[in-house]
């Protein structure tokens, strides 16, 4: 009967089309139980049979265009969509749509052939060249970043690309996420941090950008001055940012990141008062990790007024934020072997699982986390620590039963932890699958 219910709905969009919205909803829910995917193939089967009878409707080509997004098929969408271009001379309007899409969902491939239609099929709008050419290079760069170990070599070549597309479009308000792109690549990737700091003070100089996109910048620039140990010029930054954006997200991002300075050089008390405000940010992800953060001062200030431990971890996170990892990991077996009482064992072992789960070690990353929530399992690293076992455990290790097993632990033992409904969520996949 889902065959009869499908041309029915066919057959209304015929008569009425501004009920396309409509459709799409009532399609969706009889689809959510599908676990053959029968019905799914049955509605393509439906519709690819529609838009050869009719094959000037286009809510026929629409509506099969949706069903190939809906089911995460993005090939054969932008296959759809190029010849809906094409034949309806969109510009490549809808492409680049797709190709955003593609990106959100890590199907980069997918994405650098997208943007790589329109830059050449379109009747060189220049601005449409630009943007589709960004977010080529943008495609490309999360291709080479998605995959373990990352290849430097594709990198510098990509470095080219970008220098090559700046010098042929220009420096300007079109070309701008283009220069704080290749700015953030440099600093983080290439180790040329004197050349993202000159590009980007270039790009908060340039005329007609919108100012949340200069302060993104400005942004970027603090993170790189601190990657390269300059904590005065970033927290003036970082403080100018959260100035313009006093009650708005970026503004406290901003001073989440100042707070995290703060800590970083020891101001601990500051530190801590800023965190307590940002527990209230409207960010959800901002707000936890804040909460965290004082969780961990309140736990840990020491009474001594050297607080030496507690420096040492501090330097040593920094080193983490500067990608000295191993310089991290050398100060983090300095403190266990000099302060074997200090209240910062459960936090040296989750910082150092996190850095080997970084570095994909991942059997020995797991090993740190089990030790964490195994020996400190009333601390508040616990809950955490069982979440990122899980995760290896599901994702690397293939070791489903063990996820499975943490996941219905953080269920029971944790039910009041942030990670409860995320736990939830993943224990339900794993167990239809096993």
């Amino acid at each position: 009967h889902y065959k009869e219910m499908f041309d029915e709905y066919l057959s209304l969009l015929l008569i009425n089309s501004t009920k396309l919205q409509r459709v799409k909803y009532r399609i969706q829910s009889s689809l959510s139980h599908d676990p053959e995917n029968t019905k799914n193939r049955l509605l393509r089967n439906v519709l690819l049979k529609k838009v050869h009878e009719k094959p000037d409707e286009r809510v026929y080509i629409d509506l099969l265009l949706w069903l190939s997004i809906q089911q995460k098929d993005f090939e054969t969408a932008l296959a759809q969509t190029k010849a809906l271009d094409k034949r309806f001379e969109e510009g490549g309007e809808n492409v680049m749509r797709l190709g955003d899409l593609c990106i959100k969902n890590n199907r980069f491939l997918t994405a650098i052939n997208a943007f790589n239609y329109v830059i050449n099929n379109s009747d060189k709008q220049d601005i449409i060249i630009i943007k589709a050419k960004t977010k080529l290079l943008i495609s490309k760069q999360k291709k080479i970043l998605s995959s373990s170990p990352v290849k430097k070599k594709l990198l510098y070549k990509l470095e080219k690309d970008y220098l090559k597309s700046l010098k042929e479009k220009g420096k300007n308000q079109h070309t701008f996420s283009m220069i704080y792109n290749l700015a953030h690549m440099q600093a983080i990737w290439l180790n040329k941090s004197p050349e993202a700091i000159f590009l980007l003070k270039e790009a908060i100089n340039l005329k007609r950008i919108p100012t949340k996109e200069i302060a993104k910048a400005k942004m970027e620039l603090a993170n790189i001055y601190l990657l390269n140990n300059e904590p005065w010029e970033a927290t003036l930054l970082y403080s100018q940012v959260e100035k313009s954006f006093k009650n708005e997200p970026l503004g406290h991002k901003a001073k989440y990141k100042n707070a995290m300075l703060s800590f970083y050089i020891g101001e601990y008390k500051w530190a801590k008062a800023q965190f307590k405000v940002l527990k209230a940010a409207t960010s959800k992800l901002i707000a936890n990790d804040a909460m965290e953060m004082n969780l961990f001062l309140t736990e840990n200030m020491e009474n001594d007024s050297l607080n030496s431990a507690m420096d040492m971890f501090a330097a040593a996170k920094l080193l983490i934020y500067r990608n000295k990892t191993d310089s991290a990991l050398q100060l983090f077996d300095t403190i266990t072997s000099k302060y074997k009482f200090c209240k910062l064992h459960d936090d040296i072992l989750f910082s150092k699982a996190e850095i080997l789960k970084e570095m994909a070690f991942y059997t020995q990353s797991d090993s740190l986390f089990t030790q964490v929530f195994t020996n400190f399992a009333h601390d508040i690293l616990a809950d955490n620590a069982i979440m990122q076992s899980a995760e290896i455990n599901q994702n690397h290790l293939h070791n489903t039963t063990k996820a499975v097993e943490l996941y219905k632990t953080i269920l029971t033992d944790y039910s009041g932890s942030l990670f409860a409904d995320k736990a939830r969520k993943q224990y339900r996949i794993l167990r239809e699958k096993q």
